[in-house]
């Protein structure tokens, strides 16, 4: 009785340190890779689905989310590059630049805001702005030495 009862405490202990936490930078890219394939199928039930529902604030209209982002920006197949994450316990922020598929030019910089859900990562709150390139530093060639 004692070994089946040590066996078993055994058992369960090795069990339990074979369980790893989740990552959430994984899970945030995972999220990622969905919002961007229902962006670019322009599915606003797929949309929807990675929204997160909101207590106080209005929620995000998924069809104007992607109105924004493909009739105000004129583009025709979101990327996102140049991403940066910042990852939280309960919140994350996700910003990078739109671009038309296939041409370098960035149209837009977009800030998204996540919130962990019981669901996982939802989209509690964006932002979308022009691009401002970063403008290189003449003031050196003005004035050669």
């Amino acid at each position: 009785m004692k070994v089946a009862l040590w066996v078993l405490v055994l058992a369960l202990s090795i069990l339990a340190c074979g369980k790893k936490k989740p990552d959430p930078a994984q899970q945030v890219r995972a999220f990622m890779a969905d919002w961007e394939r229902a962006v670019d199928t322009k599915n606003l039930t797929a949309v929807d689905s990675l929204l997160a529902p909101t207590e106080n604030a209005a929620p995000i209209d998924a069809q104007k989310f992607l109105a924004e982002i493909y009739v105000s920006e004129g583009i025709t197949r979101v990327n996102l590059v140049g991403r940066q994450l910042t990852i939280g316990e309960k919140q994350a922020t996700v910003t990078g630049r739109l671009v038309r598929s296939g041409i370098s030019d960035s149209l837009a910089t977009l800030n998204l805001t996540l919130l962990r859900t019981r669901k996982g990562w939802r989209l509690a709150a964006y932002q979308l702005r022009p691009f401002e390139p970063v403008k290189p530093d003449t003031s050196a060639a003005e004035h050669p030495i």
